[in-house]
Formats: structure tokens, C-alpha cells, sequence
């Protein structure tokens, strides 16, 4: 209404006798329509096509992706029989399944799901951007049925009908096709769009063909019912998400601002299952719908609330994927043949977001043909060093490996029997805690006295009665049950149980399998890495264990533990029942409800259905165990029978190293690289443009091998914040590409306080057209300082230069502050199954606060290649790395600690010290036994120097673990 007034004021227009803000729009139309040559235009109506370009460029995507697709082809046809036999173990009928995978990309259908809850105004936004009238908008006539909405090619108007199986039917009925030609024929399609029958649609859905002139070509729109309303059509909802590469969310911002939290995070959660890794939060969208309701003085609040509740249900999601609308407005102003300044920031909106859905769809296969490419390679590479090592000495390491497997099976299996006889006592020791509460006076007391107004009513139907009744007890039963349990927190208590030995064993067998396939590859962990990082199913026991620890939606409606036993009780329809309720009045209705309450509780304990009901909502916390059961296994069968295909072809030993594996690694590595550049140019989401960052070469922070560091501002933030850019010396090639992705892949799983903070990436291009590069820059965290700086090149007072005890008290508070904080770093490297590589004082950083953060993870950089060449620090470096023919996990990182410690305690650079002790090369003394001396004057503590020791021991077994550090060092600090 201010916006109209103010027009009307700046037209000269008068503005007395008006009511509402209708009266002044059509005021100003009326004067525009008389006066339209001599006006400003206020919002012009855009033809808005943006979507053109990305269209152009989808075709020529999908057609690169299918010629992939017949390399890799090419490339399994060239695969000798035993590599393309474990190929088809992790991905059976893989040439069938890559035809139909070329086929799919060659379509351009791009299908985008439009969600909302009943009544946000999904049908009413679907008619404003697609400009035409199409879908039901009346509050009593919401949409019951899936509609497909596409553009049609030949300009036809067309609604094909397609039918459920009905009982009694033995096939599906063949689809019907409506022509829209008329307003009767659209009200015919919309009946049928809302028709129900028995409560459900007898339709399968709809699909719309129309010439939309805001439709591009292979666009998708999927109009659902109303989530959360009804139990099937949100199962139908969830059949759609998993073949759609974007979706659309409509919140009604006038109801509780906008979010129904439980079903939202319910339909965001199938959603991102559904798309698994292949997973874009650029290709979604949510539309604020009912804005005008919102009174000006809340839409700031709101939409802060808006944004907060979303952001905790989907991660990765940015404010300005959130447009806020009046549809009606915006269709108001449609009719008047402008455009509103929201409705024109929607359609912007809808210009990245529908680019983004469509890049979705090429990530798919993207990702298909890599792990496929990565399995590969694997396999080979596996091979090539089992050839290397030589048949003889590889018989002792298979039948070694063969053993760890089978004990892994073996384990496996029984953990889960385990875990099931722990399930199996849990539920016993609940049903009789359960069963005592039932039976106890406190809970008599509680349920069996019934006030005037809390009975049901009475009827001249007994039955009616006693169903109401029913009820009545069941809802009281199930509040006490509830309360009872909350107040113990005793299904809180088991689950916690279960969940942490689920925890304990299986991530331990997931690290076995990884260490398992790092033997096999010698060491070469980045292989083993990237394999498991591009397989979808590859390892999923940290998946499913978090889902059941997440996981607290009720089954079948049931509410919690007493959901679960007011389920089992009854009053029933017996002989003792009738006689109750036929006899049920008013002055005597609190006597007959405690009688029949009584026969609910009996009832509870006539049958076996508690404890069914009790293992099954327990059994709820340990979903997908199943699935466990089947896929430790089949791990393990895959690399076995690998192992067994090879030892097979150790007679062609020499062959294989000089022609095979050579011509099989380089085929496997080119075409990857290929694949990887591919990626970056037309699929990867750019966290950050360059003009997001502003640097200078004056503020070079550091060179090393592979990146200059910069100190730099990224200025998107609010307010712009110091950070530190890498910008690698190489541009983007296929030889180095495949390596940069799987650092920038690990990086951004890494969040911890101890750990630097990788913001994103930013490419930089260099030239035009065939002569252009480009760089990848990626976006740190800014630390001021080093630990080497602090310790050693500082004036840092180091406990071993303070002669006397008391003295050394406070330094080593100040030292252990420190090393605690290295320590949580590199154990939670080590949780995640990584291994640094390469930790020492100057890779650690300070930041701002004075805070420990590890960075260099060195994903990209091989601490030991199979070759077996070096590349790090050699005095931080372990034995087994060291040594050429050695293999070695995360406690080479326990070695590094040892020498960090020591450098830490004395202020002196290792290096330099062992140096004045040498009598040939480092390498050769530190695999002979020498290391850093600790008869040095001011000498550690007797513990502490023993914990030293263990840390650099010869052997890695000896090694302690980096909490058993940690937790050292935690007595020291104040408490």
C-alpha cells in the first residue's frame, strides 16, 4: 500500500476516499493504460529466457559425457580377462549397464520436484511461472495426484491420464489422452488431478504437454501432493526425489514462519539419501510464499527464522536460495502485464538454479564412469606391485593377506551375532522394567483414577463407548509410559549402548578394509583414499551407524516407548467388556473407566506382542545392519578374489611389468584426467569467483614444491576476512587434476579446531581460447605463525633449557598446552582414517588466539611411492617409510610426534642435532636405530622420556596411539 502511494503521489494522482491497496492498483492501471506513452514503466515485464545458453551447453555436455562413455568402453574391452572380471564383481553387467547409462544422458530430460505442505501455494506458483492457468488453486480442491509438467515440441496442449493397478485388475489400464483446447477440457484434467477415491487417487499421475513459453526443452516439473499429509503419497513423493536432479520447496511464511520443521527434515533427509553422494545444495530451491501476510515490522525476523531452521535441516544452504513471494501479487501484477520486483528476483533465481539441477544430472555419470575408472586403476595398481615384490616373496604376503581376510569375515559375522544377542538382552531387561512400572502403585496411582471431565462420553451405543474409551486409556497409558521413560532415560540409555559397540567394532572393520587394500598397494594409501572416496557404497558403516544414531522418527505412527505399549493393551469386545459399558452412565463413569482400565493393562501381558513391539522399537536404532551383514563380506570376497587373479599371473610376471601394467596405467590415469578436466570446466560448483579474493604477490606467506601462499582477503564475507590462499605453480592438466580434486575432496571433510579451515576453491584463468590455463587456488584459514618459529627460532623457554625443576613446571604447562592440541589434530586424522605424512614443526601452525592448527595434509603428496622414493622431511620420517620395501599406517605419524617432543622440549631443530652423529646418510642411521639424544642436560622426566621412546620405537606396534599422548600431557594442564 506505501509503494502505491507513493506511485499515485509521483503521477499527481489523488488518493482520498481509498481503502485498500486493490483500489489504488487499479487507480494506477487505469492511468497508465490512458497515459502509458507519457510514464516511466515501473516494472517492466522482461522476457526472461536465460535458461537458453545453459541449454545450448547441456547438449554439448551430455554428448562429451556419452563419448566417455565409449572410451571406457574401449578401455574394459582392452582390460585383460582378470582385471575385467573384478571389475564386473563391484559392478555387475557393467557393459549392459553403461548402455543404459549412454542412453539416459542422451536424453534431455532434466526432472525438478516441486514440494510443499498442503495449502503453501505450490499449484498457485507452478500457474505464475510456467503464465499459464493450469493446476488447482482452491483451498478445497489441493492437487491428490503426481503432475509431470513438460513443454510440448509440437505445440499441441495434451494431458495423458495414466492409471493405478486396481483391485481385481490384472493389468494396468492403457493411459488416455485429454486435448486442452478448451476451458472445460482443463477443468476436466484439473477434477481429475484432485479426484480421490476411498481416500486415495486412483491415478499413477499426469503428464502435461504445453507449449510454455517459459519452459525450456528437457525440463521436468514434477507438481506432488502436500507433504506429510497422507503416509502413501509422501512414499510417492520419496519414489520421485530419487530420480530428480534439483527440487523447489514452497513455504507458506504465514503459518509459524513458514518451516514444519519435522516434516521438512523428513523430506530433506530422503532427498539427500536419495541423491547420495551425488548430492548439490546449488540445486534447490525455497520459495517463501504468502509474504504480503507477514506484517513488515516481522519479515526480518522471520526471515532470519526461516533461514536458522532450514540451515540446521540442510547444510550447505545459502540466503540467497530462499526468495520470498506473494504469488498472488505477483499474479495480480502478471494481470496487469508488469512483472514484481520479487517475482523478477525469483526468476533470476530460477536462472542458477536451474543450470545448477542440470549440471546434477552430468555429475551422475560423471561419478559412474570415475569410480569405474578409479576401481580400475586400483586393481592394476595392486598387481603391479604384488609383480615388483616378485612371486616368491609374495606367497608368505597373500596367504598373509588371505588370513586378515578371512578373520575380518569371521569378525564381522560374529560382531553382528553380538550385537543382536546384546539386542535380544536389552529388550528382555526393558520388557521387565516396563512390565514392573505397569504392575507398580506409583503408576496405579497415576492412571487408575479418572476425573468426571477426563471420561469418555456416554452413548446409546456401548461399543461407541467403549472405542472412545479405548482411546482415552491409550492416550494416558502412552503420556505415563513416556514421562516415565524420560525421567530414567532408559531407551536413551540403550541406545547409546548399542550405538557405541556398533561404533567401536565396525569403524574398526572399515579401517581394516582400508589397511587391508593399503598393503596391497604397498603403501600407496592416496589410491586406497581416493577408491573409497569416489565409491558410493564402498565402506558404509559410518553411514548407516550415524543414520541410527540420528535416527528418532517414530514407525507406523507409534510415539515413543509408550506409543509402543499402549498399542499392545485393549479393552476388546468380550463378555466382560459389554458388561462394563452396557452399564456405563454418567454418575459412575470414573468406576467403569478404572474397570476398564484395568482390563487394558491385563491385556498388555495376555500375548507375546509387547516384546515384539519392544525389539522392534529398539531394533528401529540399528537400521541397515542387514545390509552390513551382506557388504562386509562382499568387500572382502571382491579383494580376495582379486588376490586369487592375480597369484594366478605371477608366470607372466615379466610380461605384465613391461608391456601390460605400464599400458593399462597410463590408458586408466589419461582417460581419468580427461574425465577430471571435464569435471572442473563444465560440473564443479566455484565456492568462490576471483574477484571474491583480493591478493597481492607482495604477500607471499610461503613457497613450497606445488603452491606459493599468499595472505589475502576474501571479500564475501561480512565483514571481509583474512585468509590465506595456495595457488599452485602448475596449471590444471589431466596428469595433475585427478590429485587436486581428491585434496580438495578430503579438505573440505576436515572440520576440527586443530585443523586449518579450507573456505573453498577459486579458479584462475589465464588467456583465451586453446592457449588458456588455469590455476586452482584454494581459500585457507590465516595463521600467523609456526611452531618452528615459537620453539625453536623463538624465545620460547623450552622445559630443557631451564636447569632447575621448579623452573621447568611452568614451561611445561606452557609446552604441553600446545602438544595437547597437535595431538587432537592428528587423532582426529586418524579417526577418519588418514594419515599426515608428514608432521613436523614448521607444518603446524598458530593462529590469531594462539591456537594449534595442523595443515599439508599431503593427500597429494606420496610420503613413500611404490617406486619407492622419498619426499618429505627424513629425520620426521618412521623406519618403515623410510625403508623402500616397507608399508606403513598412522603410527608413522606417532614417529614424527616422538621427534616433534623432543624438538618441543630441548628448542633444538632434530635435524641439526642428529646431523653432528652422522657417518653416512640420515636415512641409513635413522633405519639403523639413531635417534635424537636424551642425555642432553635438563634431561625430561623419567614417564616422559619413556613415552618419548615408545613414540619413536622401531617398530610400530610399540607405538602408542596419539590419545594415549594426549591424555599424558592433559595432567599437566590446569583443571
Amino acid at each position: 500500500m506505501r509503494t502505491a502511494m507513493e506511485i499515485l503521489k509521483r503521477w499527481g494522482l489523488g488518493t482520498k476516499g481509498l481503502k485498500s491497496k486493490n483500489m489504488a492498483i487499479e487507480l494506477i492501471m487505469d492511468h497508465w493504460k490512458k497515459n502509458e506513452s507519457t510514464l516511466p514503466t515501473e516494472a517492466p515485464k522482461k522476457d526472461r529466457n536465460g535458461l537458453h545458453d545453459a541449454i545450448a551447453n547441456d547438449i554439448q555436455y551430455r554428448k562429451k559425457l556419452r563419448s566417455f562413455y565409449d572410451q571406457l568402453v574401449e578401455y574394459v574391452n582392452t582390460l585383460p580377462n582378470n582385471y575385467r572380471r573384478d571389475l564386473e564383481s563391484v559392478f555387475p553387467n557393467l557393459l549392459n549397464d553403461v548402455e543404459e547409462r549412454k542412453r539416459e544422458v542422451a536424453s534431455p530430460s532434466c526432472t525438478i520436484l516441486v514440494a510443499g505442505e498442503t495449502g503453501a501455494g505450490k499449484s498457485s506458483f507452478l500457474n505464475l511461472i510456467l503464465q499459464a492457468d493450469l493446476l488447482p488453486t482452491k483451498q478445497l480442491r489441493c492437487t491428490t495426484t503426481i503432475v509431470e509438467i513438460r513443454k510440448s515440441l509440437d505445440e499441441k496442449k495434451v494431458a495423458r491420464i495414466h492409471y493405478k493397478v486396481q483391485e481385481g485388475e490384472r493389468k494396468q489400464r492403457p493411459p488416455t489422452d485429454i486435448i486442452m483446447e478448451t476451458e472445460n477440457d482443463i477443468r476436466e484434467v484439473q477434477a481429475r488431478m484432485c479426484f480421490e477415491e476411498d481416500g486415495e487417487t486412483p491415478y499413477e499421475k499426469i503428464e502435461i504437454a504445453w507449449p510454455f513459453p517459459a519452459l525450456e526443452d528437457g525440463i521436468v516439473l514434477v507438481d506432488t501432493p502436500g507433504i506429510g499429509e497422507r503416509r502413501q503419497m509422501t512414499k510417492l513423493v520419496e519414489k520421485y526425489l530419487t530420480k530428480s536432479f534439483g527440487f523447489i520447496y514452497i513455504l507458506n511464511t504465514a503459518n509459524a514462519g513458514g518451516v514444519q520443521k519435522g516434516r521438512l527434515r523428513d523430506f530433506l533427509r530422503i532427498y539427500v539419501a536419495a541423491a547420495e553422494e551425488d548430492h548439490n545444495p546449488s540445486a534447490t530451491m525455497f520459495i517463501g510464499n504468502k509474504w504480503d501476510q507477514v506484517p513488515d515490522r516481522d519479515k526480518t525476523e522471520v526471515a532470519d527464522g526461516i533461514f536458522t531452521k532450514l540451515e540446521s535441516c540442510y547444510p550447505g544452504l545459502r540466503r540467497d536460495q530462499i526468495y520470498y513471494i506473494s504469488v498472488t501479487d505477483s499474479q495480480k501484477a502478471s494481470d496487469y502485464g508488469g512483472m514484481s520486483a520479487p517475482h523478477v528476483e525469483m526468476l533470476q533465481g530460477m536462472e542458477r538454479f536451474l543450470p545448477a539441477s542440470l549440471r546434477n544430472k552430468l555429475n551422475v555419470h560423471y561419478r559412474f564412469i570415475s569410480q569405474v575408472l578409479k576401481r580400475s586403476l586400483y586393481s592394476v595398481k595392486v598387481a603391479k606391485g604384488m609383480a615388483v615384490q616378485g612371486m616368491e616373496k609374495n606367497k608368505e604376503r597373500i596367504e598373509h593377506i588371505k588370513r586378515q581376510m578371512d578373520r575380518l569375515e569371521r569378525d564381522a559375522r560374529y560382531s553382528l551375532s553380538e550385537l543382536r544377542r546384546e539386542l535380544d538382552d536389552e529388550v528382555e531387561s526393558l520388557y521387565k522394567e516396563t512390565a514392573n512400572y505397569l504392575r507398580s502403585k506409583q503408576f496405579f496411582e497415576r492412571v487408575f483414577h479418572w476425573a468426571e471431565t477426563d471420561c469418555a462420553r456416554v452413548s446409546k451405543e456401548w461399543n461407541r463407548t467403549a472405542s472412545e474409551a479405548n482411546e482415552r486409556i491409550a492416550s494416558r497409558v502412552a503420556s505415563e509410559i513416556n514421562i516415565w521413560e524420560r525421567d530414567r532415560k532408559i531407551t536413551a540409555t540403550i541406545k547409546q549402548k548399542i550405538i557405541k559397540k556398533f561404533k567401536k567394532d565396525f569403524e574398526l572393520m572399515e579401517s581394516q578394509i582400508q589397511q587391508i587394500e593399503g598393503v596391497l598397494l604397498d603403501g600407496d594409501t592416496r589410491a586406497v583414499t581416493d577408491l573409497h572416496k569416489s565409491m558410493k557404497r564402498q565402506a558404509p558403516v559410518k553411514q548407516i551407524w550415524k543414520k541410527a544414531k540420528a535416527g528418532d522418527e517414530d514407525d507406523g505412527g507409534v510415539k515413543g516407548l509408550g506409543g509402543v505399549v499402549s498399542s499392545v493393551g485393549s479393552i476388546g469386545s468380550d463378555r466382560t467388556a459389554k458388561a462394563i459399558f452396557r452399564s456405563y452412565k454418567a454418575d459412575s463413569a470414573a468406576v467403569k473407566m478404572s474397570d476398564a482400565t484395568e482390563k487394558f493393562i491385563q491385556s498388555i501381558f495376555e500375548r507375546d506382542e509387547l516384546k515384539k513391539n519392544l525389539r522392534r522399537f529398539i531394533g528401529k536404532f540399528l537400521k541397515g545392519i542387514d545390509s552390513i551383514a551382506r557388504m562386509i563380506p562382499e568387500f572382502v570376497k571382491a579383494d580376495t578374489q582379486l588376490i586369487n587373479r592375480i597369484s594366478s599371473e605371477m608366470d607372466n610376471m615379466e610380461d605384465n611389468l613391461r608391456n601390460v601394467f605400464p599400458k593399462l596405467l597410463r590408458h586408466s590415469s589419461s582417460l581419468q584426467g580427461q574425465l577430471d578436466m571435464f569435471f572442473v570446466h563444465t560440473i564443479m560448483e566455484r565456492d568462490f569467483r576471483l574477484r571474491d579474493v583480493e591478493y597481492s604477490k607482495a604477500d607471499l606467506l610461503g613457497s613450497g614444491s606445488f603452491a606459493d601462499v599468499y595472505k589475502a582477503k576474501l571479500k564475501v564475507t561480512k565483514p571481509p576476512i583474512t585468509v590465506a590462499l595456495k595457488v599452485s605453480k602448475d596449471a590444471l592438466k589431466e596428469n595433475n587434476v585427478t590429485d587436486i580434486l581428491l585434496e580438495d575432496r578430503t579438505s573440505r571433510d576436515l572440520k576440527h579446531p586443530n585443523v586449518v579451515h579450507y573456505y573453498g576453491a577459486v579458479l584462475r584463468m589465464d588467456g583465451t581460447g586453446k592457449h588458456s590455463k588455469v590455476y586452482w587456488i584454494m581459500v585457507l584459514e590465516y595463521c600467523t605463525d609456526t611452531l618452528k618459529s615459537i620453539f625453536i627460532d623463538g624465545d620460547f623457554r623450552n622445559p630443557g633449557k631451564c636447569p632447575v625443576y621448579s623452573e621447568q613446571v611452568e614451561t611445561i604447562e606452557n609446552m604441553a598446552r600446545y602438544f595437547v592440541q597437535i595431538c587432537e589434530g592428528v587423532d582426529y586424522f586418524h579417526r577418519k582414517g588418514l594419515v599426515h605424512r608428514d608432521l613436523k614443526l614448521e607444518n603446524i601452525l598458530i593462529d590469531t588466539k594462539n591456537n594449534v592448527k595442523l595443515t599439508d595434509v599431503g593427500l597429494t603428496k606420496e610420503a613413500k611411492a611404490i617406486s619407492g622414493s622419498i619426499v618429505g622431511s627424513p629425520v620426521y620420517m618412521a623406519p618403515e617409510v623410510l625403508n623402500s620395501e616397507g608399508v606403513y599406517d598412522r603410527k608413522a605419524d606417532i614417529y614424527s610426534l616422538g621427534i616433534i617432543l623432543w624438538e618441543m622440549w630441548y628448542g633444538l631443530d632434530a635435524a641439526e642435532h642428529i646431523q653432528q652423529h652422522l657417518f653416512g646418510s640420515l636415512e641409513k642411521a635413522v633405519k639403523q636405530g639413531l635417534r635424537p639424544s636424551l642425555s642432553i642436560s635438563s634431561k625430561p622426566p623419567e614417564d616422559l622420556e619413556n613415552l618419548i621412546k615408545r613414540s619413536w620405537e622401531f617398530s610400530p606396534k610399540l607405538r602408542p596411539e596419539a590419545s594415549e599422548l594426549r591424555d599424558f600431557f592433559m595432567k599437566f594442564l590446569p583443571k
